[in-house]
């Protein structure tokens, strides 16, 4: 309950009045309405699921259920940070109503989050289209798909967190037909990449406006923990409505978050592939599973693995494996090189630097003494 509160209070203490607030409950058990209606503001509402479903029909609820003409989507661990609506209200003006404003964030993570870090820290994501800019702009349309296609060939380039974006809803309400605005197991990975395919205009704003929490309440810390079993079934996010039946054949067992990123490009391209040329890259997924996948998933899911693999891939992954393990003891500066056109996941710096706020809100009331 706690986390709520940080949340719709980083909203409350907005300078700036003209917002709603659906809070959509997911079957849960903590007191959520009680406080919700506590509060008493006309302007945050409350609904509730009969039953815990998937995290991406959560979200479309959610969405279904809000007026307004631009949508955020957070999670009960973010927040907005101070000046978001304020800040983002003038730009959309002064850039004719963008439908998609994507805004840089900051990762804020619980003390104890993550392991070895027993201590408060915040971190600056990943985002190519970024790097070097400091004024809001409006990014290009060929900016828009090489980083789309990047995603789709699974190489990233941005982060693809749902609290990033504020989203237009003509736009939302223009990509009806192809199916609920959220889809995949990973509808924040699904949702920002088509609208950034979609879209007429994408405003890019460099200033962090929001920040990202990681708490134990949060995918990301089962991730991080080597718990990615717990944090599929807190998503409830794979079953068979949201991965495309023409791949399943093609998933292979090891590293959740590869498998549910590629499932998001799917449904990409199944929606979007004829329209735009879009396709996911099968054959990077699966290479990238065997690299990526390590003795913390276990024994009896490295042999599922290698057994789905066909002959041909397990000579060429299994090689590209084993001279990658050798040669980061014998030749690590030249492994360094081939890793960098093999990985999925970017080298940057972070920024990561420990803060001693205790919780998100008051990394909210700080956040001016600490850029």
């Amino acid at each position: 309950m706690d986390l709520l509160h940080y949340a719709i209070e980083s909203v409350r203490r907005q300078d700036y009045a003209d917002w709603e607030i659906v809070v959509s409950d997911n079957d849960s058990a903590d007191g959520t309405e009680p406080y919700v209606r506590s509060l008493g503001d006309a302007r945050i509402r409350y609904m509730r699921s009969p039953q815990f479903v998937p995290v991406t029909d959560n979200w479309n609820n959610a969405l279904a259920a809000s007026r307004g003409d631009y949508v955020v989507m957070l999670g009960d661990d973010d927040c907005l940070l101070p000046g978001y609506f304020s800040t983002l209200a003038r730009l959309v003006e002064e850039f004719t109503g963008p439908d998609l404003v994507y805004v840089q964030a900051v990762q804020y993570a619980y003390p104890g989050a993550i392991p070895g870090n027993p201590k408060a820290f915040v971190q600056t994501g990943y985002c190519e289209f970024l790097e070097g800019k400091r004024e809001p702009f409006l990014l290009s349309r060929e900016q828009a798909r090489s980083a789309v296609d990047k995603s789709m060939a699974m190489q990233l380039s941005f982060s693809y967190n749902m609290q990033h974006s504020l989203v237009r809803r003509a736009a939302i309400e223009r990509l009806a037909s192809h199916g609920p605005f959220f889809q995949s197991p990973y509808p924040d990975y699904y949702a920002t990449n088509v609208m950034l395919l979609a879209s007429e205009s994408v405003l890019v704003v460099p200033e962090p406006l929001v920040a990202i929490g990681i708490s134990p309440k949060s995918f990301g810390h089962y991730y991080f923990n080597g718990r990615e079993a717990e944090g599929t079934a807190f998503l409830n996010n794979m079953g068979e409505s949201s991965i495309p039946a023409e791949v399943r054949a093609t998933l292979l067992p090891g590293n959740a978050l590869i498998t549910c990123w590629y499932a998001a490009m799917a449904c990409i391209e199944r929606n979007f592939g004829r329209e735009y040329g879009v396709r996911a890259d099968t054959r990077r997924y699966r290479q990238a599973q065997v690299l990526y996948t390590d003795r913390r998933a276990g024994k009896a899911v490295i042999r599922e693995l290698w057994s789905k693999l066909t002959p041909r891939e397990r000579l060429r992954y299994g090689s590209k494996r084993l001279l990658l393990d050798i040669g980061r003891r014998v030749l690590p500066r030249a492994v360094k090189k081939l890793w960098h056109r093999l990985a999925i996941f970017p080298p940057f710096d972070t920024g990561k630097r420990e803060v001693p706020y205790r919780t998100i809100l008051e990394l909210f009331e700080s956040y001016g003494k600490i850029q």
